[in-house]
C-alpha cells in the first residue's frame, strides 16, 4: 500500500535567518514530505542563496519565486493549485514543526477518514524567549473525531478571558486533507489575517476534524511585527475583514452561516464585529447571548488583560461559558 503523499507550503518574505531551522525541522519528519515548496514573496534579504544552498541538500524543496510582491495569501494560493499531496501542511517560514507530527497527524486522519483536518495543543517561543512554552487546549473530552456540531461546542468551550486569542484549531498545528481544502475554496486574500482560521473552519464544520490535546505538533514564533499582528493594529483594516467575512458567512458559505455564530468563533472580531452584526438584520437573526459576551469580553481583555487579576479573569470565563447559544432576539427580522 502506498504510502500518503503530503505536500508542505511556505510562503517567505525576508525570513532568510529562519528558513535553515525552519526548513530542517520539516525535513527531518519521521514522515518525509513529498515535497516541500517555498514560494518567495519578493524577498530583498538573502533569503534566494539559502534556499539554493538548503535546495542542494533537500531534494523534495522546490522554490518558486513571486515578483512583485503579493503578499503570502496570494503565494498560498498559487502553490496549492500545483500540490500533488494527499494532505497539506501551510507551514510558517519562522515557526518550528516539532517531531513526529506529520506521522501522527497522518495516521490519525487514515484511522478517521471523515475527517477534514487534525490539529492539536499548541507551543510557543519567541527570538527573545527561545524556550517552548506549552498552552494545552480546553478539550478534555475522550473522542479523537469530533463531528461538526461537536467542533461548535469544543470551539465555543476554548475562549478564555486569562488567555491570549486562542481558539480549538491553531492552524499552524492543522494538518488538512487535500480534498477538503480544494472542496472549500483555498484561502480568501481579502480576508487577510483570518484566511488561514477561516478556511480551516469551514472545513471542520464540513467534514469534522481530529483533536489531539495531548500532542504538540508546532511551535509558533511570537513576533509582534509579523504579517497577522500588523493587521490586527490596523482598526480599519479589521472592520473590513469583518465586513467580507460577516457577507461571505451570508452568502457563499450561507448553509456554515450557524456554525460560525454558535461557536463563538466571531468573537475574533470583538466589538467592531458585534456592532456590525446587530446593525444588519440578516447578521443579527443568527446572533446568540454566547457569541454576544464572548464578543464583548474579547474587547475588554484586549485592553485590560495584563491588569486583570487572574483568578477574577478565569472566575469570568468560566460565567460566560454559561451563556445560552439561543438567539439573542427570538423574532425573525424583516
Amino acid at each position: 500500500m502506498a504510502m500518503p503523499r503530503l505536500s508542505v507550503i511556505m510562503p517567505n518574505h525576508n525570513h532568510a535567518r529562519y528558513l535553515p531551522t525552519s526548513l530542517r525541522a520539516i525535513f527531518a519528519q519521521s514522515h518525509s514530505p513529498a515535497e516541500v515548496i517555498v514560494i518567495d514573496d519578493a524577498s530583498t534579504d538573502h533569503s534566494l542563496e539559502v534556499l539554493g544552498e538548503l535546495g542542494r541538500e533537500f531534494a523534495a524543496l522546490r522554490v518558486i519565486r513571486q515578483h512583485p510582491r503579493q503578499g503570502p495569501l496570494i503565494a498560498v494560493n498559487r502553490a496549492t493549485r500545483q500540490t500533488i499531496g494527499d494532505y497539506l501542511f501551510y507551514a510558517s517560514a519562522d515557526d518550528q514543526v516539532l517531531p513526529g507530527f506529520f506521522a501522527t497527524a497522518i495516521q490519525t486522519l487514515e484511522k478517521y477518514p471523515r475527517a477534514g483536518l487534525c490539529c492539536s495543543s499548541m507551543a510557543g517561543f519567541s527570538d527573545e524567549q527561545p524556550q517552548l512554552s506549552y498552552t494545552r487546549l480546553r478539550y478534555k473530552g475522550d473522542r479523537t473525531y469530533l463531528d461538526p456540531a461537536e467542533v461548535v461546542r469544543a470551539e465555543r468551550r476554548e475562549f478564555s478571558i486569562a488567555r491570549p486569542r486562542l481558539g480549538l484549531i491553531a492552524t499552524f498545528t492543522a494538518l488538512m486533507r487535500a480534498s477538503a481544502v480544494r472542496e472549500s475554496g483555498q484561502y480568501q486574500p481579502d480576508l487577510g489575517f483570518l484566511s488561514d482560521g477561516f478556511l480551516a473552519h469551514l472545513i471542520a464544520f464540513r467534514h469534522g476534524i481530529c483533536v489531539l490535546p495531548d500532542h504538540y505538533f508546532a511551535a509558533y514564533r511570537g513576533n509582534p511585527d509579523s504579517y497577522a499582528s500588523a493587521m490586527r493594529r490596523r482598526p480599519q483594516e479589521v472592520k473590513t475583514i469583518a465586513a467580507r467575512a460577516l457577507s461571505l458567512l451570508a452568502g457563499a458559505h450561507a448553509d456554515l452561516q450557524s456554525y460560525f455564530y454558535q461557536s463563538c468563533y466571531l468573537r475574533e472580531f470583538a466589538l467592531s464585529g458585534l456592532a456590525m452584526i446587530v446593525r444588519q438584520p440578516v447578521y443579527r437573526r443568527h446572533l446568540t447571548w454566547a457569541l454576544a459576551g464572548q464578543s464583548l469580553w474579547t474587547e475588554l481583555r484586549d485592553r485590560f488583560r495584563p491588569w486583570l487579576p487572574r483568578t477574577v479573569a478565569r472566575g469570568l470565563s468560566r460565567a460566560l461559558l454559561r451563556l445560552p447559544v439561543s438567539p439573542v432576539s427570538s423574532r425573525t427580522d424583516p
